[in-house]
């Protein structure tokens, strides 16, 4: 007679075998939810698939607690990006808790995983990033004729001065963002994972990531996606995300692995799932993301509606032309409260 040993819940779990045994359980509860959450280019089997390597990769990420490696996992599955940590995805990243002295798991988005999310959208042909060395021909300029010119040296032994990322737009127009290493750097000192993970192995590719989201205010990309990168940016700067993107909640609570052959025994009850969103209507959507952008570039909805001589932001339609408008009213007003001394915060370029 065999005699099965399981894992008592609560109980320190120290070994490889036990806390690899425990993520696989973990993995396999989550799939139903999984399913639910991803797109149809991907399914449950090959997100555990992936994650399961990642983790394995790094195997501090196997004594981070349940709930957050369960909830960064999750992130992923809903933006329907791989956690591999390989392709620039999406990373999974161990961090220590200060308040509770243990190491949780913090989900983030990579540069390929920005790009992927904007294309998305369907209103965007191409956007990409790329980072500027010392001694590179390098200008750009705003005003009405927005453009930027850059001449590579080819020479990646150079350190980085700046990074910009282009996006062209299905209408013919092009949006653009420009920072500098400064700026970038400011953005790396608010992350609880800034001493570890992809901005120590693949700074120029955090670098064109940081850049990318800033772009992302500008433009014409879901609700949806616009909350995801929100969520994730509080995240990363260790500030609690609330809102129904993602329910935590739905985690289950505890987890019994079968030892010896290495077989998981999966609870009777699965958790309850929460209840779909309804999604909003076109112009609400619409309103949203106007509402959203006009944020990003420093104006109030009073501004917006008053420069365009509505009553609503409703009214305003949210169109490339239109956001192109309201960006270069942001920058007059800017402009013309600089020269009166007045103390606005700075519009982001």
């Amino acid at each position: 007679m065999t005699t099965e040993t399981k894992t008592v819940p609560g109980r320190q779990i120290t070994s490889y075998q036990e806390k690899a045994n425990d993520v696989h359980s973990l993995l396999q509860q989550m799939k139903p939810q999984l399913e639910m959450a991803l797109p149809k280019h991907l399914t449950a089997d090959r997100l555990a698939r992936v994650a399961l390597t990642a983790i394995r990769k790094t195997p501090r990420l196997m004594g981070c607690t349940r709930e957050s490696l369960a909830g960064a996992i999750m992130v992923a599955a809903q933006l329907g990006l791989e956690p591999d940590g390989v392709l620039g995805h999406f990373y999974l990243i161990p961090y220590r808790n200060g308040k509770t002295g243990k190491d949780e798991c913090q989900g983030m988005i990579g540069y390929r995983g920005m790009v992927d999310l904007a294309r998305r959208s369907g209103q965007i042909s191409t956007i990409y990033a790329t980072v500027v060395r010392e001694d590179d021909a390098f200008d750009y300029q705003l005003g009405t004729e927005p453009k930027i010119t850059h001449r590579p040296q080819m020479d990646t032994t150079k350190p980085v001065t700046h990074a910009y990322a282009v996006a062209k737009l299905t209408d013919g127009s092009t949006q653009f963002d420009v920072m500098s290493k400064d700026e970038v750097e400011s953005i790396r000192s608010r992350s609880r994972a800034k001493d570890d993970g992809p901005w120590i192995t693949d700074w120029d590719e955090m670098a064109k990531k940081t850049v990318v989201r800033r772009l992302y205010k500008m433009l014409p990309v879901s609700v949806e996606i616009h909350r995801a990168v929100l969520r994730e940016e509080l995240q990363e700067r260790g500030i609690e995300a609330t809102g129904d993107l993602i329910d935590f909640e739905s985690v289950p609570p505890t987890l019994e692995a079968e030892q010896g052959n290495g077989s998981v025994h999966m609870p009777d009850d699965e958790p309850d799932l929460p209840a779909p969103q309804p999604k909003p209507e076109p112009k609400q959507q619409a309103s949203e993301m106007l509402r959203a952008y006009i944020k990003g570039i420093g104006l109030t909805e009073q501004q917006a509606c008053a420069y365009k001589g509505v009553k609503a932001l409703s009214d305003i339609p949210a169109d490339s032309q239109t956001m192109q408008e309201l960006k270069a009213h942001a920058k007059e007003l800017h402009e013309h409260a600089n020269i009166v001394g007045s103390a606005q915060p700075t519009m982001p370029i």
